[in-house]
């Protein structure tokens, strides 16, 4: 390389998460000259006037041994410049030996993207934007017309002035909302957000919260009557006594603990101070039930991360799995991602400070992107959770002599110690949350059946017959992994409802006392034959009392009144 040569390469800045216009332009200045090697990252038109993709001459020796040469110098400002941000992709492009141009594809592809999270965050830099002292006002024009560059950037061409009207409106409303409202926090986190979306997701969550408190409430009475609010029996959360008092030590605790202070004592909370002399120990009382309370809470209650429940019974809920570090447990709300399920139940506190209760726990299997199948062992099923959660740090506990995790952005990397090959990955999006790289096992996800599905599909065959059916493998189709009951649980309403019987009457019934006090009467029609008078039906009487019979012919039903008359 020429001096001059090397000195324009030193104006090629590294990559960054947010320098990549710029990379790109000084990467594609550098290259272009009188070799011409951008040529090879840079489609052109073809005979038919459509654009292609850069290929190696076939047949021209001389051409090729030119192209090899672009290629080389192409691919090494590309690893100078780019190695600190996609070290590993280099790696892998450097062992399948494919040509440059699939590299920069890839590396553009990772920092072009057009999604609505990223213009919603563009905009808000935009607008955000803010004349320093300092700056002169052609400085501060020049950064407005770079920031929205940016937006027009990330923006398809082929929207419509009404679809970026409706856009700006939903981006007006994310920015109406704290940065830590769930709602936002949920919403941002999808990639196909639209204003319809995001207002489905405002009515569930208005009702959401009323079905969400009465599920609670409906769980907890099925056993006994139970406040999970003070971890009290004896009462529903709706009538807790002690709300405001334990409402009262959870701020003041949570205050406590992020100023760094270690347990206080706590005075009494102001609204509890005056006429009412019985204030003071009803709210100690639930201090006290707090506190007795606080170390199996803590001890058998999970975290849910940035999860909530405002989406219940949404169909708008995808596959994708988020990588948190928040959650104790792996959990998700899609049953049939299960290949086994066993009854659970234990309490899951979300971002959104409720508390909800689990179904199950099971095991689900993956596909990885790198092909691996991972097994993720004791994850929760959630049926009312939104978003479906692995536990890295749980798999970081559970597999540190296996696994050990690499981040190389925008991908976290799983590795196993023995094969030093990279099993799963997750990518982080501009919205700073990672996504896991797999999909549920079809293997797997074409087996999902209960046994109290297959009891009704098949006719309510006894449960013991399912078991040695399913055990034995005697019937082509079943599934391998049935889930519950299990031995003790057999209860099928149609099956009892079925097996019933009348019981017979062994008491006379008691009779009449006076005449006419209690007549037993029936229509008959209509005949087939019509007698002579027109009839079709006859009603019959009989008294109680005298057991005596009359019997009358009439024409149409509406005549039986008359005939009792």
């Amino acid at each position: 390389m020429s001096d001059t040569e090397s000195s324009h390469y030193r104006k090629v800045p590294v990559l960054t998460k947010v320098n990549f216009p710029k990379w790109e332009i000084q990467v594609i200045s550098y290259l272009t000259g009188t070799a011409d090697h951008v040529r090879v990252i840079e489609r052109r038109r073809g005979s038919n006037n459509t654009l292609v993709d850069p290929a190696r001459p076939a047949d021209d020796t001389a051409a090729q041994a030119k192209w090899d040469a672009s290629e080389r110098e192409a691919l090494g400002v590309i690893m100078s410049t780019a190695s600190d941000l996609h070290l590993e992709i280099i790696l892998r492009h450097r062992t399948t030996g494919d040509p440059v141009y699939s590299l920069w594809k890839k590396i553009c592809g990772l920092h072009r993207s057009a999604d609505a999270s990223l213009r919603h965050e563009a905009w808000l830099e935009f607008l955000a934007l803010r004349r320093s002292p300092a700056e002169s006002y052609t400085d501060f024009c020049n950064r407005i017309d770079s920031g929205y560059a940016k937006i027009e950037r990330i923006t398809p061409s082929n929207q419509t002035a009404a679809q970026r009207g409706e856009e700006l409106r939903l981006f007006a409303f994310l920015s109406g909302l704290p940065f830590d409202d769930h709602i936002r926090q949920s919403l941002t986190t999808q990639s196909d957000l639209t204003l319809a979306k995001a207002t489905e997701a405002c009515v569930r969550f208005d009702t959401g919260q009323r079905i969400h408190l009465a599920e609670a409430d409906s769980a907890n009475a099925a056993r006994t009557l139970f406040c999970w609010k003070c971890d009290s029996p004896d009462h529903l959360s709706r009538d807790c006594p002690h709300a405001g008092a334990v409402k009262d030590l959870i701020a003041k605790r949570n205050a406590a603990s992020h100023s760094g202070g270690g347990r206080r004592k706590y005075k009494q909370h102001p609204s509890t101070s005056g006429s009412n002399p019985n204030a003071t120990s009803t709210h100690s009382a639930a201090a006290n039930t707090m506190s007795t309370h606080s170390a199996t809470a803590h001890a058998s209650e999970e975290s849910a991360g940035v999860a909530t429940a405002f989406l219940i019974g949404s169909s708008t809920i995808t596959d994708s799995w988020i990588c948190d570090s928040g959650a104790s447990s792996s959990m998700t709300g899609c049953r049939s991602a299960f290949t086994k399920l066993e009854p659970d139940r234990r309490p899951i506190r979300l971002a959104d400070g409720k508390v909800i209760f689990s179904d199950g726990i099971g095991s689900v299997c993956f596909v990885s992107s790198c092909g691996s199948k991972i097994v993720i062992n004791h994850v929760l099923y959630i049926p009312v959770l939104a978003t479906s959660l692995f536990s890295a740090n749980r798999f970081a506990r559970e597999h540190r002599d296996t696994h050990f995790e690499v981040l190389d952005y925008p991908e976290r990397k799983w590795i196993n110690r023995h094969t030093n090959t990279v099993e799963f990955t997750a990518t982080i999006r501009d919205n700073n949350i990672a996504y896991l790289n797999w999909r549920v096992d079809d293997a797997v996800e074409s087996a999902r059946i209960t046994m109290e599905q297959l009891h009704a599909r098949l006719n309510h065959t006894p449960y013991p017959v399912l078991r040695e059916l399913v055990r034995n493998k005697s019937i082509e189709g079943l599934p391998a992994h049935v889930a519950g009951p299990y031995p003790g649980d057999d209860f099928c309403e149609d099956c009892v409802n079925g097996k019933l019987t009348r019981a017979p009457h062994s008491k006379l019934a008691a009779r009449a006392d006076e005449p006419l006090a209690r007549v037993f009467t029936d229509v008959h029609g209509p005949l087939p034959i019509q007698s002579r008078h027109g009839n079709l039906y006859w009603v019959t009487f009989i008294d109680d009392y005298s057991r005596f019979p009359a019997v009358y012919f009439i024409r149409r039903k509406s005549g039986v009144v008359a005939a009792f008359k």
